[in-house]
């Protein structure tokens, strides 16, 4: 896919010294966000300050078809505390947003620019214990899987109550379906 990258990323990208830097953004419940980066100190961009993780977060390619088909993400990071994990796991986390964006450093460490790699929804956390280190394992699903997942709703009472429990209008839906209308008879 096509994507619209600044002189500056764009020339950086293809520079001999890059230094790319993905940061990750997972939404938990409450608007809390889980923010951390490919660098190993933290770092401020777009008015998100982001911990550095260096190589304990991992992210997996993301696939891209040209027929607009979903494909998931899975981001890890290692080295984690029980703590955290016991946290993560009584937080609400399924069906928040998921958000990876892809960017380059300068020496400086300042952000050059940034691209999205990958916009969804937080789907589910695998915990993975092995050698006295937690890997814990997010899977997020693509945004566009919710374009193929059908909303039904239907011309009731009880659909119309759901979404504007004030509103009478359809409140003899159900009496009138059920009635024999006789047409044309004394």
């Amino acid at each position: 896919m096509a994507r619209n990258l600044s002189a500056n990323l764009l020339a950086e990208f293809t520079s001999e010294s890059l230094r790319p830097v993905f940061f990750v953004r997972i939404q938990f419940a409450n608007n809390n966000f889980l923010k951390i980066s490919t660098l190993n100190s933290p770092i401020t961009y777009d008015g998100h300050t982001y911990v550095g993780a260096g190589n304990l977060l991992g992210i997996e390619s993301a696939d891209e078809n040209s027929d607009l088909g979903v494909s998931g993400l899975n981001i890890s990071l290692s080295g984690i505390d029980s703590q955290v994990v016991q946290n993560t796991r009584d937080e609400d986390y399924q069906g928040k947003e998921c958000v990876v964006l892809l960017g380059a450093v300068d020496d400086n460490n300042s952000v050059v620019g940034t691209t999205v790699y990958f916009q969804g929804y937080n789907d589910y956390i695998v915990y993975t214990q092995s050698a006295g280190t937690i890997i814990a394992t997010l899977t997020a699903e693509n945004k566009l899987v919710r374009f193929s997942k059908s909303k039904v709703s239907r011309y009731t009472w009880a659909d119309q109550t759901k979404n504007h429990s004030t509103d009478l209008g359809l409140q003899f839906v159900n009496t009138i379906a059920e009635s024999e209308i006789k047409w044309g008879q004394d």
